[in-house]
């Protein structure tokens, strides 16, 4: 069967894409290109000066002439150690920051699809893998070309038998290092895909490490873990049992080259066609030769090997990221939020079918329903984080949501979910965190004291500078919870969306945090998903969703009156509440 003719092309492709979007240190990558074939340039001196003392040449000259190239020699060689470290750390910097700031960028269905700790490896591993070859790989190519091409024209100058022997070892190193790539390339994959397994695991463990010691699951935590290194350690160990035998007929390589240079060059030189002090160069010639030989024939196998690092990597640089298309400036003054026969659907599931509503301006709504009903779909529409399959968003009467410009419209929204995760940091940089400019620590406080949470900042020695800890661990989750409605009081927006912003507190903490609700929600668009029927029904209006419809809408009055599934709900919750407070 033929190859298609644009495989080749669709391999390169990746590279190539990852190459123009990404802002590479090319400065870098030229010095150490430069200094490399300055190497190389040193490298092929030392013969021809060693040929010059074997022919009786010991003149002052030559002597200096060699002592000069092999102490160059040892001076550009840890330059260009330097060079290459610096080049590659500079690469690595720049891959990385391509990636975060990519992925920071994708929409929401991404995510929804694919595991973000897979990101993770992607960042971090694929990147250094990448950036290893872009500079250390290229930069050394043109080197080995140059001492390719010089060596050869060398020899040939010297006698032209010279370059047939060289020609004889090419295959054979061709061969070699051809199936050591593919081994290569095999394994690197393999070993990689364990390591991103293994990635994903530790993020996911350490993340729940709290979860883990309530249901008393280190042991088989701890087995899961083995499992995974395991896996990594024989992917490892096979690579290595692989790689042995290649580098046994690497060897032999080294054998065969050593006897074709010496028995080749004795024999030009029995019959005269060479003399002993170019056979000494021939030898020392020969040896740079087989090396530019085997390093480009190596840097074309790790090609295939960055490969699939850079093909995952440009699978995200080329994912569309959130659009945006809104131009509209955001209307004055508090508008009511319209959804307009609005549908919506995850895949394949209908969420949402034909759903229309009004949350009225400066009033709380109220979104009740079974779990799976679609409240928390409708945040997440309104946040724009997905599009509507069909109908409209409004704000007011005809501003459909997609035409305003999307950073606007998410600083005009404030959001509290169940459970406020705060960023490792002080208190000082969460109560900023997401608005522009400077904030005054009266500004700060201020906000504190409308969302209860002053007292104990001021208890803290540090104040506005206490640590808070990773994603807020040093702090209770009310306390967590108040520090982010201070951070929407500090961000003074438009909208209020409220989800389950009080369901995983205890008694105190809920008063609490209801106490400092209150003062965020006065006159703003508030809509709130709860679960808690008696919070609900103090919203101005309920909007009961049932398998992705609206199933009623009104007060709480006409509610328990004329909404059938209302009713039920109320009752179940009803009952089960005492059971979900003891």
């Amino acid at each position: 069967m033929s190859k298609d003719p644009t495989q080749k092309k669709q391999e390169w492709k990746p590279f190539i894409t990852l190459l123009k979007e990404t802002k590479l240190p090319y400065m870098a990558i030229l010095i150490v290109t430069v200094v490399t074939l300055v190497f190389s340039w040193l490298a092929l001196q030392f013969p021809n000066a060693t040929q010059e003392i074997m022919a009786g040449n010991i003149s002052s000259e030559i002597t200096r002439t060699l002592i000069l190239v092999l102490v160059a020699q040892a001076f550009v060689t840890a330059i260009r150690m330097y060079v290459t470290a610096w080049a590659k750390a500079k690469t690595t910097l720049r891959f990385r920051e391509s990636m975060i700031r990519k992925t920071l960028r994708l929409p929401m269905p991404y995510y929804d699809k694919y595991m973000t700790n897979s990101l993770i490896s992607r960042t971090t591993n694929d990147t250094t893998t990448l950036s290893d070859f872009v500079s250390s790989g290229i930069p050394y190519i043109p080197s080995a070309v140059y001492t390719l091409v010089t060596t050869m024209v060398l020899l040939f100058g010297y006698n032209w038998r010279l370059v047939v022997f060289e020609a004889i070892l090419i295959p054979v190193i061709l061969l070699i290092t051809i199936l050591q790539g593919r081994i290569q390339f095999k394994w690197n994959r393999r070993i990689q895909s364990r390591i991103a397994e293994l990635t994903s695991y530790l993020a996911e463990a350490l993340a729940n490490v709290p979860l883990i010691k309530v249901f008393v699951k280190e042991k088989h935590e701890d087995e899961k873990g083995r499992e995974n290194i395991e896996e990594l350690y024989k992917a490892k160990r096979s690579y290595v049992i692989a790689v042995g035998g290649i580098y046994i007929m690497t060897n032999m390589e080294g054998v065969l080259h050593t006897i074709i240079t010496v028995v080749g060059g004795a024999y030009l030189v029995s019959q005269n066609y060479i003399d002993l002090p170019i056979w000494i160069a021939f030898y020392l010639y020969s040896n740079n030769l087989i090396g530019a030989v085997t390093q480009l024939f190596d840097y074309w196998e790790r090609i295939k090997t960055v490969q699939g690092a850079a093909s995952r990597m440009a699978e995200i640089m080329s994912e569309e990221g959130e659009a945006d298309h809104g131009t509209k400036a955001i209307p004055d003054g508090a508008q009511d939020i319209c959804f307009d026969h609005v549908s919506f659907r995850y895949d394949k599931d209908l969420i949402l079918k034909d759903v229309s509503f009004v949350a009225p301006k400066g009033k709380m709504t109220a979104l009740v329903g079974r779990s799976g009903a679609g409240k928390s779909t409708v945040f997440g529409l309104l946040e724009r984080f997905y599009l509507p399959e069909s109908g409209q968003i409004t704000l007011g009467e005809d501003v459909n949501i997609s035409e305003l410009s999307l950073r606007d419209w998410r600083r005009h929204i404030g959001y509290v979910s169940q459970e406020s995760i705060l960023f490792g940091g002080t208190i000082r940089e969460n109560l900023s965190y997401g608005i522009e400019g400077k904030l005054s620590d009266e500004q700060m406080l201020e906000a504190c004291k409308s969302a209860d949470i002053y007292d104990f900042i001021m208890s803290c020695e540090k104040g506005l500078d206490t640590q808070v800890g990773e994603r807020g661990s040093k702090l209770s989750a009310g306390q967590r919870q108040r520090i982010s409605i201070a951070n929407i009081m500090l961000k003074n927006p438009e909208i209020l969306l409220l989800d389950e912003a009080t369901s995983n507190l205890d008694a105190d903490a809920t008063a609490n945090v209801e106490t400092a609700l209150k003062h965020l929600m006065e006159g703003r668009t508030t809509i709130m998903v709860t679960h808690d029927i008696s919070s609900a029904e103090r919203a101005d209006q309920i909007i009961m969703l049932e398998d992705g419809v609206v199933a009623g809408c009104g007060g709480k009055d006409e509610m328990r009156q004329n909404c059938q599934p209302y009713q039920i709900l109320k009752k179940i919750l009803d009952t089960t509440a005492p059971a979900a407070v003891q």
